[in-house]
């Protein structure tokens, strides 16, 4: 219960401050995603960005399709109205996405882990929606890093830190296993 208290805590914030998100992270948020993208290879097929806020990575990407997904209605308001062709949005839960299973080539979580209550349940989602050899991209703050390490080295061998110099935050690459 404390839990779904904590999350509507969550979602009425983002869609109380959206309208000034842009003007507050904005910038720090485009840089991030510019880095990790420099750093991608291209990437094919289904893009799923959960927590995509205002929709930065469909709007600074470049992806065959890509969905959406954050809590916040307002902030996917704001993505709805600069959205690209092949791009949908929903809201919904990073802890229980309603995707299918195997779905995405990619999933970006961008400063998703450390707003969640439940950040591992979340890689446990994004880790599912991915179908075999998929590519998972998280930030999180180097705080945090090693219980994200352990739970991703749990389900998966192959994990990339990469430190753009941000300060508190890190990149981690991993591929879904093939299993």
């Amino acid at each position: 219960m404390e839990e779904v208290s904590r999350k509507k805590d969550i979602q009425q914030w983002f869609n109380l401050t959206a309208s000034g998100y842009i003007e507050l992270h904005g910038d720090e948020q485009v840089q991030k995603i510019r880095e990790i993208l420099s750093i991608l290879p291209r990437v094919r097929g289904l893009v799923v960005d959960i927590g995509c806020g205002p929709g930065f990575l469909a709007k600074h990407g470049c992806f065959d399709a890509l969905i959406g997904v954050d809590l916040s209605v307002e902030l996917l308001r704001i993505a709805l109205s600069k959205a690209r062709l092949h791009t949908g949005y929903v809201c919904a839960d990073a802890e229980i996405l309603p995707l299918r299973s195997s779905i995405a080539s990619c999933a970006f979580a961008v400063t998703l882990l450390s707003v969640t209550p439940n950040p591992m349940r979340c890689i446990e989602e994004m880790l599912r929606v991915l179908r075999p050899g998929g590519l998972l991209v998280i930030t999180c703050f180097r705080n945090d890093l090693p219980h994200v390490l352990q739970a991703l080295l749990l389900r998966t061998h192959r994990v990339r830190v990469v430190d753009p110099g941000w300060g508190s935050e890190v990149i981690l690459l991993c591929r879904r296993t093939l299993a």
